[in-house]
């Protein structure tokens, strides 16, 4: 099925126009296609909860020897697109997974990357990650370090340990491509994380020194942003007399939001 003619794509009448139509014949078109469109919407950060339940629940219900014809693309897509826009589906993050295992082979560094950034974003500790791992560890090479970064984070917040991928090849060619040239905070304070979960609670030797110091220069300057969580409770603790010192920042580099 092609999409249908409409209003001027700048406007936000045609985002409804064609989410509308999709979740009408979501029957309709190929499964790749809407793959693309809830990445889009997730991507350009509109919201349409319609949308994605229409999207979710149809490709959920595709049998598996359909869903494996799927291309890594559509598959990192639609599990990102859901992650972006934290719209909750086990059963489809469950379905992907299996079809995502059995074409893992066909996986580039972005792919990969995407997928396990999803799965680790909404919590969802499937098997994926220990089969994946010598995918990762396969790609190290070539990854670049804003790759190897995210998968490295994915993996500390999934709390999946794989000592065979996080090894000294694994801390070598984070070393060689961070001396390469210069890399983002985003890649540093991700890498930040990841030594810290490999350091202080698997107790094993993380980065070079001088690499922990640069992570941990781009993890603690980063901007934060109070929660309206954090803003309630501050002003309770104030209302009963109690004056809490707010983001209070530790030797970890995390930061308490209001410490009394």
């Amino acid at each position: 099925t092609k999409l249908p003619k409409g209003p001027p794509a700048m406007e936000p009448r045609f985002h409804r126009f064609l989410a509308d139509h999709v979740v009408a014949l979501v029957d309709e078109f190929q499964p790749q296609v809407l793959c693309t469109t809830v990445w889009a919407f997730a991507k350009l950060g509109i919201d349409h909860t319609e949308l994605f339940k229409s999207v979710t629940d149809h490709i959920s219900g595709i049998v598996i020897d359909t869903l494996v014809r799927f291309t890594p693309k559509d598959l990192s897509r639609i599990t990102r697109a859901c992650a972006i826009s934290q719209y909750h589906h086990p059963e489809l993050f469950k379905r992907v997974a299996q079809a995502a295992i059995h074409l893992k082979d066909e996986f580039n560094a972005q792919h990969a990357t995407d997928l396990l950034w999803a799965y680790a974003t909404m919590g969802i500790e499937e098997q994926i990650f220990v089969s994946f791992a010598p995918i990762v560890a396969a790609l190290l090479d070539t990854a670049t370090i804003r790759h190897i970064s995210t998968i490295a984070w994915s993996y500390s917040i999934a709390n999946i340990d794989v000592p065979d991928l996080f090894n000294v090849h694994f801390v070598n060619q984070v070393t060689i491509k961070c001396a390469k040239k210069n890399v983002g905070v985003d890649s540093l304070s991700r890498l930040h994380q990841w030594n810290l979960w490999q350091t202080k609670e698997k107790m094993r030797p993380g980065l070079q020194s001088s690499l922990q110091d640069s992570c941990y220069k781009a993890f603690t300057s980063q901007e934060t942003h109070p929660s309206k969580f954090q803003n309630k409770i501050v002003l309770y603790l104030l209302s009963i007399g109690v004056e809490p010192k707010e983001e209070v920042v530790m030797d970890s580099g995390y930061s308490i939001d209001a410490l009394v």
